[in-house]
């Protein structure tokens, strides 16, 4: 979580590429602003294909608008995104 947080405000690219090896990416629900641009990073667009990338960048769209408190979005190892949730505790 502190590689996530750390995150936020890095803006020094050596430490961006050490939270880039992390096991886990966890993404949580960004502001609006923001929404597309993480959307296009994670849906990795292949600029030969940007009909199937448009529709790529929508799917991780609406993952992301959709998350609530206590979910976070991460992907599988085919690259797909998963919605997790986390528990509340008692």
């Amino acid at each position: 979580m502190s590689g996530w947080f750390a995150s936020q405000w890095i803006t020094n690219k050596e430490a961006i590429n050490a939270l880039d090896q992390a096991a886990l990416r966890a993404y949580f629900r960004p502001e609006s602003s923001n929404l597309h641009a993480l959307a296009r990073r994670l849906s990795s667009v292949d600029k030969s294909r940007i009909s199937a990338g448009k529709e790529r960048i929508k799917e991780y769209e609406r993952h992301l608008s959709c998350l609530k408190v206590g979910q976070f979005l991460y992907q599988d190892k085919m690259g797909h995104p998963i919605i997790a949730n986390v528990p509340a505790q008692p």
